[in-house]
Order: structure tokens, then sequence, then C-alpha cells
């Protein structure tokens, strides 16, 4: 039952900024470095600690990374026996570094989910983590969970992130509860980029990306091997959910397990290319000028 999150340095930085998930599509972030500085490593005790800086496409960011197991008895009612089993909690987050104010804002958005703030966040981590392991012997206090921020792209003045969530009950042995929200920042002022400031909100406009996510969707499906009738969308327009990220060539949306397809199926990952877009941007947004420059 054990879900151990194995992060070696920063390797899947160097690859791709994945966020563990199965995608249609995954912007490639090279580092401009093939080795990360750790600035402290705990291993020796009952829980594990890194913390490591790196470089990417000039972009300085560090890891936060704590994880502990944890045990308990489950009782089997049936067959009157009872099991040991073990399970983690783990965080790893990945933050850009840096002490101007536009980093320091973008650092204390992507926490204010998970509840941190970026001034005392490893002191609040140590002291959540820095314990004995625990045994429990309450089932319903069992719970194994992934907390995760990590960058997926980098183009431009622009830095999009992940995060996840992830909570599972021991004793019900089923996959779980997993959310993603994905977000884009502009690294210059620090302000985070909406689906509302890319996109014209007109009614025609919206609907026209929805019905083209929508094919992209049966086209997903298809190279799966999987019917349309499988699509858990009753409402076009629920498509243009606004959980988004930006890449080398166009805007990437994001769904939650299940939210529009069955579990079994991996979350699907739909782009739309920068010169599809064109004509429903909003002409004074930002990733309007960035990508075609001001209207004439």
């Amino acid at each position: 039952m054990k879900k151990s999150l194995i992060f070696i340095v920063f390797a899947c930085m160097m690859v791709t900024f994945a966020c563990g998930r199965s995608n249609a599509s995954k912007s490639e972030v090279p580092s401009d470095n093939n080795k990360a500085d750790v600035i402290a490593s705990v291993e020796e005790l009952p829980y594990m600690k890194e913390v490591t800086d790196t470089t990417v496409n000039g972009v300085k960011f560090r890891k936060y990374y704590y994880e502990i197991t944890d045990s308990g008895n489950l009782f089997d009612e049936y067959d009157g026996t009872s099991q040991t089993v073990e399970f983690t909690s783990t965080i790893c987050f990945v933050l850009p570094a840096g002490d101007d104010a536009a980093t320091e804002k973008i650092r204390q958005d992507l926490l204010k989910k998970f509840d941190y703030n970026s001034k005392d966040l490893e002191q609040k981590l140590d002291k959540e983590y820095a314990r004995d392991p625990k045994v429990y012997d309450d089932p319903e206090d069992m719970q194994e969970s992934e907390l995760e921020i990590m960058p997926i792209s980098i183009v431009g003045d622009y830095v999009s992130f992940c995060t996840k969530s992830y909570f599972v009950f021991v004793e019900q042995q089923a996959h779980g509860w997993t959310t993603f929200e994905s977000s884009i920042y502009n690294m210059k002022t620090g302000e985070k980029i909406s689906q509302d400031d890319i996109l014209d909100a007109s009614e025609t406009n919206r609907m026209a990306v929805a019905n083209k996510l929508r094919s992209l969707l049966v086209e997903y499906l298809k190279s799966l091997d999987v019917d349309e009738s499988d699509i858990n969308v009753y409402d076009v327009k629920y498509l243009v959910n606004g959980n988004l990220y930006l890449s080398d060539g166009g805007l990437v949306y994001c769904y939650d397990p299940s939210e529009i397809v069955p579990y079994m199926i991996p979350a699907p990952e739909l782009e739309l290319s920068k010169e599809w877009l064109k004509p429903y941007l909003k002409v004074d947004g930002p990733l309007y000028q960035y990508w075609f420059g001001k209207k004439k």
C-alpha cells in the first residue's frame, strides 16, 4: 500500500515538469546546470528532508522535500486477522527563489492553497515532520497524502506551475482523491494570469473554445481506443475550466482524474495552439501581445 514519492534531486525538472500526470502534451524545460546544490539533507532520522537549489532557463528554484512513513494495524472483520501497513505523508514544493517582490508574490500565492507562508515555510515544515513515525490504532486516522507544487514550463516572462493534492484513507484501499490546479504567473510582476485575462469573454468565442476542446478530447480518447460516449461532460462550456498552463506553442487545459472521463482513463491535457487561439484572445491581454504584438 505504501506509495512513496521518489524525487532524485531535480532529474524530473531537467527533463519535464510533469506533476505526475499522464497527458497529451507536456512542456519540456531544459536545465541550465546538470547539478543542483543541496542546501540541507536529513536522512538518518525517521523522516526525510531535502532542500535543494537549481536554476532552469535562468530562473532560480528551491525544492523542499519532506517525507515520513507511519504505520497502523488493519483488522479484517471477516476472518478476524490483522495486518500492519505502512503509509507515507510527503510534501514536494518547488518554488521560485529570489528576494524580489515579484518572486515573493508568486511564492505566497502558490503556498496559500496549502495554508503555508513563504516567510516561515521551512521552519513550519520542520516542525510538522521532525517527529518519530506514529503507529495508529484507529483506521480513520490512517491517511496517506502527497502535496506538490511543481513548475511546468517557462515561456518568455511567464512561468506555469501545477499544484497537486492527493489523499487516501488506507483502510479503503482505493484510488483516493487527487486534484490538480495549473496556474500562470508573470515573473516580472508576480501577477497571476487568469483565463479571463487571456480569452475574450463573449459567449460566441467561449463556445468556440469549448467546442474545440471537446474535439481535442474526442481525438485523445480515440488514441486510447476509447469511445467518446465515455465523456462525462453535459455542458461543453465546462471544458473551459480556467485550469491551464502556458506551453511553447499555446495554452494547455488540464482536468482532474474522473473530472471529464472515467477514472481509469488518464486525465487529459488538451493543447490549443496560439495560431488557433488568435481570434479568441483578448487583443489587449498579455498573451495576445506576447505572441502577436499589440493590435495595430
